[in-house]
């Protein structure tokens, strides 16, 4: 790392300010250009958006994290892997945008991606870090299953990026919250996973006064899969880094691993596809019942920081503490949002005022 003679809190906040202000510079100009080379997400009829949009937000945010990750560390190692993996999800994604590959091509680079992160990095869990159970995972599990997580949570960070606003906040309180983890673990002191979770939040809020309230432009696919990628890989990182139990460090992206799952797992239910595009996620209901892109953006926040404070409460609780956190938030509070979102739309259908 570069800098060595400065505090590591400096630096972090060398690298969110970097990431931060490159981002938002960058996407003026590639703004500009997606407009000419008209790279713009249509809106359609499943589209919560009803004018032409750019969507190249994506790589605006990543190329302000390669800018500050080049400034701050040294141009080789694990920081350059990571970074070279991310940039690949990346481009899969932008022929995505550009070309609409199969799902199934995409699915198949996703887990090539997450494979090799979590090998040539050395990534690989030995404990699920569960209150009152100590359950020891051979190797070939446990990078199964950090592969298996790293794909899930791409391709649900990928469906709940449909309002504006929506998958920013949660890169920016995501990244925070396991930086801030990582911090809690370390007695305060700053490694480079924080340091990377400070320029991928400023990142998200460089991409921000783009995208919200009124979006000028998206993530895209490029964007959000490799957003996505690059929240679980630090979750899995804090998990094998630190102390730090793994379930603790995925709450803070709980509220969209939740909507993802229910919204699948009603779908499958209801013998509907899953992969098709539909708007029956928990956050497109309320759009649905006529809430605001920024209305329904800061109910999300509110379940984002409910979450996040979990995190914090699991890691400092006891193993009663940390059973009341997976039993409340998962298994209490978020089926009572459940069904208080279907009640809402559905007096809202009937009265016909909901889409």
């Amino acid at each position: 790392m570069r800098f060595e003679t400065w505090q590591t809190e400096w630096v972090a906040v060398l690298a969110g300010g970097i990431t931060a202000a490159a981002c938002c510079a960058l996407l003026f100009p590639l703004r500009a250009a997606a407009a000419r080379l008209n790279l713009l997400d249509r809106p359609g009829p499943r589209s919560s958006h009803s004018q032409p949009t750019p969507r190249i937000g994506g790589v605006g945010l990543l190329a302000g994290v390669a800018i500050s990750m080049a400034v701050v560390f040294q141009p080789a190692g694990p920081i350059l892997t990571a970074c070279g993996i991310a940039a690949a999800v990346a481009v899969v994604g932008l022929l995505d945008d550009l070309f609409n590959l199969p799902w199934q091509i995409r699915m198949l680079f996703h887990i090539a991606a997450a494979a090799a992160a979590v090998l040539l990095l050395g990534l690989i869990p030995n404990d699920l870090g569960l209150p009152f159970v100590k359950l020891a995972l051979p190797t070939w599990l446990g990078a199964g299953l950090a592969v298996f997580f790293i794909v899930g949570f791409v391709n649900a960070f990928n469906f709940m990026d449909g309002i504006n606003g929506l998958a920013g906040m949660q890169g920016l309180l995501g990244a925070s919250a396991i930086g801030g983890l990582l911090l809690a673990a370390a007695g305060g002191n700053f490694g480079p996973g924080a340091i990377v979770c400070a320029a991928v939040a400023g990142g998200c809020a460089g991409f921000l006064p783009h995208n919200f309230p009124r979006a000028k432009t998206f993530l895209g696919d490029a964007g959000s899969t490799s957003l996505g990628f690059v929240l679980a890989l630090l979750c899995v990182y804090a998990a094998c880094r630190t102390n730090l139990p793994w379930a603790c460090t995925i709450l803070p992206l709980g509220a969209f691993i939740y909507d993802a799952l229910f919204t699948m797992a009603r779908r499958l239910v209801l013998r509907q596809p899953v992969y098709h595009a539909h708007r029956d996620h928990l956050y497109q209901l309320l759009i649905r019942s006529g809430g605001s892109h920024a209305a329904v953006c800061l109910i999300q926040v509110c379940l984002m920081l409910v979450w996040s404070a979990g995190a914090f409460l699991y890691f400092f609780g006891e193993n009663r503490v940390r059973l009341i956190v997976l039993i409340g938030l998962p298994l209490v509070l978020m089926p009572a949002y459940s069904i208080l979102v279907f009640r809402h739309f559905l007096r809202r259908r009937v009265a016909g005022l909901a889409k």
